[in-house]
């Protein structure tokens, strides 16, 4: 009996993981020509057609295959494309090792809403001996160290996007490779890290303020005609209140100029992180 009742929730727990995940969402990525569309979020669906050109598409929902991949419909309505490498639902056996980057954040809990921790500060394997999935659909999982958990979802899709915004990590202070700008500094400032996944061009770091309707430029606190990726920049500013939002500018290399906003969140203390739209 406990074994049939163990073989229930089995199946329960795989509905709901699926299920979960099939959130709404509006972010955008990058994708290379000929990358597959799927009529459905699953190979199993059957493929419709190839992506024509090198560009930035949006991505409106979410959702996980039945052999937990992670896969995004594209807005325009061709299709869905597989987002991840690797399958990202709670779906693995623990404990495992996983490869983490450094400036990972780390949650008191599974959860933003736990609140924001530390940063990994490492780059390195580590071990994950527990993993759930949040009200948002995305799939946590609890270091064996103790010292928290970490956002496996938003971290698989971080792949997809030409940069990285976060706060600065220990190994990378302590490389001292990377650009170094001090823009605000006062006792309550705080360093934020803008690695490139890819070559950007128009680089530029701002301050910005609320207009009438879309936030606008108040200051450029750092520029360069490019960013590469083996040399990221580490910028010190200060929020000085929970409106106080910094701008990162740029170019992808498919020739798309970008926006990507970023504030201290009030809901967890972490560095939040949006793209503009338009």
């Amino acid at each position: 009996m406990k074994r049939v009742f163990t073989w229930i929730t089995a199946i329960v727990f795989v509905i709901l993981c699926v299920s979960a995940l099939a959130e709404d969402a509006s972010y955008r990525v990058s994708l290379k020509k000929g990358t597959p569309i799927y009529k459905g979020p699953g190979e199993e669906y059957g493929f419709a057609q190839n992506v024509r050109v090198d560009g930035v598409y949006t991505i409106v929902k979410e959702a996980v295959s039945e052999d937990c991949y992670l896969w995004g419909r594209l807005k325009s309505g061709a299709g869905w494309v597989r987002l991840s490498d690797e399958p990202v639902t709670a779906m693995r056996n623990v404990p495992y090792t996983i490869k983490i980057p450094a400036w990972v954040s780390i949650f008191h809990g599974p959860g933003c809403d736990f609140g924001y921790k530390q940063l990994v500060g490492t780059d390195g394997a580590y071990t994950i001996v527990e993993e759930r999935i949040d009200e948002e659909g995305k799939i946590w999982g609890r270091l064996k160290s103790g010292v928290g958990w970490v956002d496996l979802t938003n971290m698989e899709r971080a792949k997809t996007l030409p940069a990285i915004i976060s706060f600065a990590d220990d190994s990378l202070l302590e490389s001292g490779e990377f650009i170094s700008r001090k823009a605000d500094a006062s006792e309550y400032s705080v360093k934020i890290a803008v690695r490139a996944n890819e070559l950007l061009r128009n680089v530029r770091f701002t301050s910005l303020t609320l207009g009438e309707e879309f936030w606008e430029t108040e200051k450029v606190l750092y520029s360069a005609r490019y960013m590469q990726s083996w040399r990221p920049l580490v910028i010190e500013v200060t929020f000085w209140g929970d409106m106080t939002t910094f701008g990162f500018d740029f170019t992808d290399e498919s020739g798309v100029s970008r926006r990507y906003l970023m504030n201290i969140s009030g809901r967890s203390g972490e560095l939040y992180v949006w793209e503009a739209e338009g």
